[in-house]
Parts: structure tokens; sequence; C-alpha cells
């Protein structure tokens, strides 16, 4: 299964959304997520200047990735674009807190899943033994609004599950290459210009869901070139 989600149709389209705190957040839906819960899930929040994520899980693996403004991940984590954090399920991560600019974030599930579990929330259930795994990567710096990188540059090295990280540099009409998607599937978001993928034009912050065992879409970049982040 391939899935797309294009970001400048999806935005006319966001919804307000209250958190357990009472704070709102903003939340596109990019791919939607509706249907069988073996649907993926991507869609961007935005927390206004100092707002603050309890610190939370999901049951679903996921992704996330900022995309626009600062903040921190728990105590250690900075956060500006072009962070990437994983967190395996059930796994508690977080505060999410922005600073004074805002922060987005894309956020990238297989399944589809609403909602989160907060610790301080007594009707929280922990799973003691559930085995616990993030990854954050380093910040990608930008330079005069464009990303920073080199082809293929591992923003989270390969583990022994498959788990990784990367982006790609395309110039202009160059088509991206990858093995196929691993054991769990893959996200691809396009971070910097626009692509073509299988034929549909896709701007900045589009996403791409490619089911396990899929051949590859093909990906080239548009007129200026792209940069195609691909999280598995």
């Amino acid at each position: 299964m391939i899935v797309t989600g294009n970001y400048e149709q999806a935005k006319p389209h966001r919804k307000a959304v209250t958190i357990l705190t009472g704070d709102v957040f903003g939340r596109t839906d990019i791919i939607a997520g509706g249907g069988p819960d073996e649907r993926p899930h991507a869609y961007l929040v935005e927390q206004s200047p100092g707002v603050s994520l309890p610190t939370h899980f999901h049951m679903t693996d996921q992704f996330q990735v900022v995309v626009r403004g600062s903040g921190m991940m728990g105590r250690s984590h900075q956060l500006a674009p072009l962070t990437v954090h994983f967190a395996r399920g059930k796994t508690g991560y977080g505060p999410i807190v922005a600073g004074g600019e805002g922060l987005a974030y894309l956020t990238l599930r297989p399944r589809v899943e609403y909602g989160a579990h907060y610790f301080s929330d007594p009707r929280t259930q922990v799973d003691g033994k559930a085995p616990k795994f993030q990854a954050t990567s380093e910040i990608v710096p930008l330079q005069s609004g464009v990303l920073a990188a080199t082809p293929a540059r591992a923003l989270i090295a390969p583990d022994d599950s498959g788990l990784s990280a990367w982006l790609s540099m395309l110039t202009d009409s160059r088509a991206f290459t990858s093995p196929s998607a691993g054991p769990a599937g893959r996200f691809h978001v396009v971070a910097g210009g626009a692509a073509l993928v299988n034929g549909e034009r896709l701007p900045p912050w589009s996403c791409v869901w490619v089911s396990a065992g899929q051949v590859e879409p093909h990906i080239e970049a548009c007129r200026g070139g792209a940069e195609i982040l691909t999280l598995q």
C-alpha cells in the first residue's frame, strides 16, 4: 500500500484540539488515518509559545519531525528544524515545551491512534514490561531557508530492527532511489522544495507512506530540487 498526503490540500482543514491540560493545539491531518486501524496517520501539530504537552505515551510506534519554531523534549533535547524523534509504543516521552516562537512538528504513525496516555492522568496504566526505546537526531541546520544536507545523510543510524532516518537531497529531475521498505514500512516526507511522487506534485511537508515489502513509488525532484526525509 502506498498512501500520499498533500500538505497544501490539507491546510484548510486544520482543527483545534483541546488536550488534558485545557490547552488548545492546532492539528492538520495530512494522511487522515481513516478506515481500518492498519491505515497510516500523518499530521502536523502546532503548539503556541510556552505551551507544554505533558509526558505521555502511545500504543503505536511513531516518528516526530520538527518543521518550525523551537522547544525542548524533556530536559535534555533541544528541538528545532529538522530534529527527528522516534518513540516505540508504550514508551513515555516529554514533556514537549514550545519556545518563544511556538513549535510545529509532524507526527507519523504506521497505524492510526488518536489521543494519548498521560502520566499525570490517574487513569493511565503503564505496562512496566514493555520494551522502552527512543532515538532523537541532532538538529539539521538551515542555511538561508534551505536545508544544509548532503545526499543520504543519516539522521538516525540503522539498527538491527531496521529503524533508521535519513535525508536525501535531489537536484532538478533527479530520481530518489532506496531499497524496499523495511519490516514495518516507512514514511517519506518532502522536507524542502517539491517532489513528484508517481506523477503527483507534492509541496513541502507532504507525506508518503510505503507499506512493508511494497515497491517504492517513483520519486523525483521538481525544478529547484527537493529534500526527501525517509523514516523507517
